[in-house]
């Protein structure tokens, strides 16, 4: 199997209702599935080799009380969630800490990872993919998450 997170992916066969489903089993990903941008980061990042079995879900097939129960503190519509040894990180914070545990072995996750494994980096620059991903979405009319 390829260590991409995209081929760990558990498809159909996990529907979360709580936050605490969410924390359970192996490390998650959270991400919009209608942003060609996020799809595109949880193919490119390979977590796996330091990780093991990644599950990627789609925000947009949680179902509605899960969405709602999460806008209270990770609003979807603004980061992607990573969950990782039961702790969720969002949005900067969960871009930085799956940098941290990426691996480097092409030139386009090394430079990846190093720009957003820094705390402030990410920091810095999360707003700008947060405004590439809200353009996309509208671009392409998906609308919010969060409705």
């Amino acid at each position: 199997m390829v260590a991409t997170m995209s081929s760990t992916t558990i498809a159909g066969s996990f529907n979360p209702r709580s936050i605490d489903e969410l924390r359970q089993g192996p490390t998650t990903v959270v991400y919009d599935g209608a942003c060609p941008f996020c799809t595109a980061y949880t193919k490119l990042v390979q977590l796996r080799e330091s990780v093991g079995t990644v599950r990627l879900v789609d925000a947009r097939s949680l179902p509605e009380e899960l969405i709602s129960a999460l806008a209270g503190t990770y609003n979807l519509d603004n980061g992607m969630l990573f969950i990782h040894e039961r702790k969720i990180y969002h949005g900067n914070d969960a871009v930085n800490r799956i940098a941290l545990l990426s691996s480097d072995n092409n030139l386009v996750r090394r430079i990846s990872s190093a720009a957003l494994a820094k705390p402030s980096v990410a920091a810095a620059l999360y707003p700008l993919l947060r405004l590439g991903r809200n353009t996309a979405i509208w671009l392409r009319g998906a609308g919010r998450i969060h409705r």
